[in-house]
């Protein structure tokens, strides 16, 4: 067995030796195959949006959470799996000059999707810097990030009512209507600037040409020998169903 393992490990180091390392940008951190800095048109936002991800979402190759912060020139994008000990976090909710608010659905939210025109101009303070704070991240992940951190649930938070399921087809959601994080934002923009909604749009764009991008690269892969063996075995089984 030992020599098999061996060998294997010898074979698998030729193979991984043989392969050029792929070049990757250092602004989307993505092979320069799918980079997409090239189509960006980062714009200000009104709220600012600041990113907390987790640390798990930092590294995945599929992720909305970056390519949301590359869109809006005035945003922050923060790492971590909990900021109750974070100075940036604590400074941006102490200061008198800002008016913070979490976005995350339950009970206590309030739904902008509910609010007339007038009642979602009146949410932004003209007075103070408006920041909305996301959780980038599973949202199994996110609401552990919202326990181990009690600075965000002081806050007030918001909401709002997907009238649409969300495209995000090529990473599972644990519902239709949970959204990822670059289409949550684009929602929040156009409810609450609804006579600026272009601006918006640019991050609806990029996220559908990163799709694209995708499903046509796993269009092209070959079925690996697991997903072959598991097609085989589920076959046998329905065979021995029906006898």
């Amino acid at each position: 067995m030992a020599a098999r393992v061996r060998i294997y490990l010898e074979q698998k180091a030729k193979l991984e030796d043989a392969k050029p390392p792929r070049v990757r940008c250092l602004k989307c951190r993505k092979p320069e195959i799918t980079c997409y800095c090239a189509e960006l048109q980062p714009f200000l936002s009104e709220p600012q949006i600041i990113i907390l991800m987790h640390p798990l979402e930092f590294k995945h190759p599929i992720g909305t959470g970056r390519l949301t912060h590359n869109c809006l020139s005035n945003s922050q994008l923060w790492v971590g799996a909990d900021f109750a000990n974070s100075s940036r976090l604590n400074s941006l909710l102490v200061d008198q000059n800002n008016s913070v608010t979490l976005l995350f659905p339950n009970k206590s939210s309030q739904d902008l999707s509910l609010l007339n025109h007038v009642e979602r101009r009146s949410f932004l303070d003209t007075k103070k810097n408006n920041v909305i704070i996301v959780l980038d991240a599973t949202w199994h992940l996110a609401k552990k990030m919202l326990h181990r951190t009690p600075e965000l649930q002081k806050i007030p938070r918001i909401c709002f009512t997907p009238v649409e399921h969300s495209k995000f087809i090529v990473r599972r959601q644990p519902h239709p209507k949970c959204y990822s994080t670059i289409e949550a934002v684009h929602e929040v923009l156009v409810l609450l600037n609804p006579e600026d909604a272009k601006k918006p749009q640019h991050l609806m764009d990029m996220f559908q040409n990163m799709l694209a991008k995708q499903l046509s690269f796993k269009n092209h892969l070959r079925p690996s020998r697991h997903k072959k063996g598991y097609e085989r075995r589920k076959a046998k089984a329905r065979q021995i169903q029906k006898v």
